[in-house]
């Protein structure tokens, strides 16, 4: 009898010590319920600046019924994921405590969810988005069927009707939502979405007043969040970026033989400023009008300083050779996007180019294709 007394009385404390663990759970909770779940894995992660932070994983009870908790300063972006590599975006508050439904193999196409209007923002603009690059990528599908046939040029055509419809759509949903919302972290996701790599629906220059609109909505309402003030800075060291005018700092890296040029050490001349690297596709694609370029004005005393942000030293050596390079100037630090020189110019995307005159001022910036031809030309008169 006293085995049993204590044996409930245990139990009890063990009941009692997980009732008061909720209670006493000041954070966020994200809970639901998902179909085909039943003993799989559901995982919470925090965005940080270049990665994804655990937070907290369950398998999920036979019923598919999970709860996952963390603690918060205040809205910030979390990644709830499937061990099925389908996820969705949250902003989760500090206090909230969110409600999801859906289906555990297609989550980001089923989702329902409840406690969090943020979040809802987020799957409303990411629904729209979705709807339009799934027209964009149809259409690169058509063009490539029709490519090797007596109907590529009309397709084509009418191809870039419909694309240009689209993005005329997608920009103007786009900027209704952010004009609407520009006091939600939902913005963010907005001005940030894009059909292409390194091609964003807003413009920086362009549009600039819409990523203003954001930041000042976002430091009034939330300037202690960390995602906010990420983009307040952003903005800041934008708007201070080196542009046609502008004196450029120095640079100083290895050269593919170990040795030390300075870009300063070329003045006299005009000089392209590039930055490029082996594994971009676009920049080994705007390579041959590099070469076609220079071939024509070296003589002149046009020089070409380029910048690769490669990892590797052989990777980096081959696309020189394979692209017929080794002409002109090579630097690097080998540090990918840690580059020194990437950073210090402010460049979010390659190829990037800055065009410097003899005295190392910028005269244009990110010349492709003709544009670069028709700029030398202008200066050097053939």
């Amino acid at each position: 009898m006293r085995k049993i007394t204590i044996m409930i009385f245990l139990i009890s404390l063990i009941l009692y010590g997980c009732e008061q663990e909720v209670e006493q759970h000041k954070g966020f909770t994200v809970s639901g319920k998902l179909e085909n779940s039943a003993g799989k894995l559901i995982t919470l992660n925090k965005m940080t600046k270049n990665s994804l932070s655990l937070i907290d994983s369950i398998f999920i009870n036979n019923k598919g019924e999970f709860v996952l908790k963390g603690e918060s300063k205040g809205p910030e972006f979390y990644v709830l994921r499937t061990a099925a590599i389908d996820y969705i975006t949250l902003i989760i508050g500090s206090t909230d405590k969110i409600k999801i439904t859906g289906f555990y193999d297609k989550l980001l196409d089923t989702y329902t969810i409840e406690g969090s209007e943020d979040s809802k923002l987020i799957k409303e603009v990411d629904m729209v988005f979705r709807k339009n690059k799934s027209i964009i990528d149809s259409l690169g599908r058509i063009y490539q069927k029709a490519f090797d046939t007596d109907k590529k040029d009309s397709v084509k055509a009418e191809i870039d009707k419909v694309f240009i419809k689209v993005m005329k759509e997608q920009k103007a949903y786009s900027i209704d939502f952010v004009e609407k919302n520009k006091t939600s972290l939902a913005s963010l996701v907005a001005l940030s979405q894009g059909f292409a790599r390194n091609s964003t629906i807003f413009n920086l220059d362009e549009d600039m007043k819409y990523f203003k609109m954001v930041d000042n909505g976002l430091m009034k309402t939330l300037p202690n969040s960390s995602d906010a003030k990420a983009f307040h800075e952003f903005l800041l060291k934008y708007e201070k970026r080196i542009k046609i005018g502008s004196n450029v700092p120095e640079i100083s890296l290895s050269t593919p033989e170990g040795e030390t040029l300075s870009l300063s050490s070329l003045r006299g001349n005009y000089i392209l400023l590039d930055f490029w690297a082996s594994w971009c596709k676009p920049c080994r694609v705007e390579n041959p009008n590099l070469v076609l370029n220079y071939s024509k004005y070296r003589r002149k005393g046009f020089s070409i300083y380029q910048v690769s942000l490669d990892k590797e030293k052989e990777a980096w050596v081959e696309g020189i050779k394979k692209d017929r390079l080794s002409k002109w100037h090579h630097v690097s630090d080998l540090k990918f996007w840690n580059s020194a020189a990437a950073k210090e110019y402010g460049v979010q995307s390659i190829p990037a180019s800055f065009l410097l005159d003899p005295e190392g001022k910028v005269v244009a910036v990110n010349l492709r294709g003709e544009q670069l031809g028709a700029k030398l030309k202008e200066i050097y008169g053939y």
